[in-house]
């Protein structure tokens, strides 16, 4: 547990921001430490920066290319170094931070402990493991944006409310944004009631206008995206199925039920009362609109990544459907706080507050072990190219998964990017698809296996070697 010096909320239930960035920095060590490292989709989408934008635009839209212009600024950061994205990324979670702290004190009925404890919670809450790919940094920028822009939506001034809804327009480009930004109407309605008025005009007003925009971004923006060629024709990928959006419906319908019934009640009473609105019903609201634009597309992360968000499963790719589930988790979190008793309260927090700095930075140990292991297999195929001399078929036997980021198994293009990188030319990677039945075998490439030689400890302690490669003839039929 904290001690009270270490303790990032103050005795006046204020953030202690020196303090959080220290918690945040714990977080975040093993994720800086990756620098250059790339997983999933990295080794295909930025195989050449210099045609980024040709890549870009012949990406369908439903892939890679929701949000457009995106090599605007990742092509200047990469080619400085893979890092530099990376440390964007961290620094935008920061920022996302910060704006969910003055959101949240736009909210009278929000108490200052309520306050600290949910944004220290949406810091440091050790889920989005996927956030250390590259790929994944234009989601994580839309989220900052939508942010900004949502706190600005919130002022009286013209200009600011007009920068303000720029900027989320341009954040819903990301499809799971539009339907997320249901928490706009929530958020300005809960600032207007907390102000001792009724909802003002000026909410229905930027609430409607933030509706059109959302369906226009889902059906009217793509077209004239592909009609320009800033993107290319959509090939059915996270396309909206019957089943899924019933599911999704019956999930998150019941994950809103309680704030849902609650406003239902208020209405009927005529408006004239407040609406008992807890945290914890908002958190449960938040969590359900972060959720459903994956779960109507069949992308519902599993019960480890959602509901027991530190324990590994096959492939943490599907951890960056959580992207949108920060703060719903960090409201409910702080939400249970009130069925706490009021003495162990802040022993509570610091107790939350150390389980997420231990489990978030153990998250991204993995990946930096993960990491070693590719350093690894690069330098000794580089430094055998001679082996691999005229070679375009390889297979890959991996006996070292144990040492993989969260129990991942590497993909082939992955495994072509990785022998590119140490060869310097393109290599296809070879499968056995299926058995070899009647045919007669040949050499026709190499046989690359991958061993173990070290712990996770060890490695991260030391940096030493992990993995040792054995190159053997790739026998098969051709």
């Amino acid at each position: 547990m904290l001690t009270p010096i270490l303790s990032p909320i103050s005795s006046t239930a204020g953030i202690r921001g020196t303090r959080l960035a220290i918690l945040y920095f714990l977080v975040n060590v093993f994720h800086i430490l990756l620098w250059d490292t790339k997983f999933w989709d990295d080794w295909y989408q930025y195989r050449d920066l210099e045609n980024l934008e040709s890549i870009e635009r012949a990406c369908p839209i439903d892939r890679c290319g929701k949000v457009p212009f995106t090599y605007l600024w990742e092509q200047p950061l990469l080619e400085i170094g893979g890092w530099a994205l990376r440390l964007a990324v961290i620094l935008a979670f920061a920022i996302s931070g910060w704006m969910f702290w003055l959101i949240l004190g736009k909210l009278k009925s929000v108490t200052e402990f309520q306050r600290s404890m949910a944004t220290l919670l949406f810091v440091l809450v050790p889920i989005n493991g996927a956030r250390v790919s590259f790929v994944t940094a234009r989601a994580s920028f839309m989220l900052t944006l939508f942010l900004i822009g949502l706190l600005l939506l919130s002022s009286r001034r013209i200009l600011q409310l007009v920068v303000g809804g720029a900027l989320v327009a341009f954040a819903m480009f990301q499809p799971s944004i539009q339907f997320f930004s249901v928490v706009i109407p929530i958020f300005l309605a809960g600032r207007d009631l907390g102000s001792g008025s009724k909802i003002t005009r000026r909410t229905f007003v930027v609430s409607v206008i933030a509706g059109v925009v959302a369906l226009s971004q889902r059906y009217v923006i793509p077209d004239l995206l592909i009609q320009a060629n800033v993107v290319a024709e959509p090939v059915g990928y996270n396309a909206i199925q019957p089943m899924f959006l019933l599911r999704a419906v019956l999930v998150c319908g019941a994950l809103s039920a309680p704030l849902t019934i609650e406003l239902i009640r208020w209405g009927l009473g005529g408006l004239n009362s407040k609406p008992r609105v807890s945290l914890l019903r908002v958190g449960l609201f938040l969590l359900a609109a972060g959720t459903f634009p994956y779960m109507a597309v069949g992308h519902f992360p599993n019960l480890s990544d959602w509901v027991v968000v530190f324990l590994p499963d096959e492939s943490d790719w599907t951890s960056r459907y959580q992207l949108l589930q920060g703060p719903g988790y960090a409201l409910i979190l702080a939400g249970l706080a009130k069925y706490v008793a009021e003495r162990w309260r802040v022993a509570y927090l610091h107790l939350l507050a150390a389980a997420c700095v231990a489990l978030g930075s153990t998250i991204y140990s993995t990946y930096y072990v993960d990491s070693l292991k590719q350093r690894d297999v690069i330098r000794q195929v580089s430094r055998d190219s001679a082996n691999f001399s005229d070679v375009v078929l390889v297979e890959i036997v991996d006996e070292a998964k144990d040492v993989n980021a969260r129990g991942r198994s590497l993909r082939s293009y992955e495994w072509e990017g990785i022998l590119e990188s140490a060869l310097n030319r393109e290599v296809t990677v070879w499968e056995r698809n299926q058995p070899e039945i009647g045919c007669v075998a040949e050499k026709i490439g190499k046989r690359v296996i991958i061993r173990k030689t070290s712990g996770r400890m060890r490695a991260i302690l030391t940096r030493r070697e992990i993995v040792k490669i054995e190159i053997d003839e790739l026998v098969a039929c051709n």
